[in-house]
């Protein structure tokens, strides 16, 4: 169980860090219906 979190939280990391280097934003807008899916 503990590999798993940590196997979690590498990959996190690994997201975020990939993300601020590419400039893109974190902020997360929310999908209020399914056409929000195809924009």
């Amino acid at each position: 169980m503990f590999v798993i979190i940590v196997l979690c939280i590498i990959i996190y990391l690994g997201a975020y860090c990939c993300l601020k280097s590419s400039g893109q934003s974190t902020k997360v807008k929310p999908m209020r219906s399914f056409d929000d899916f195809f924009m």
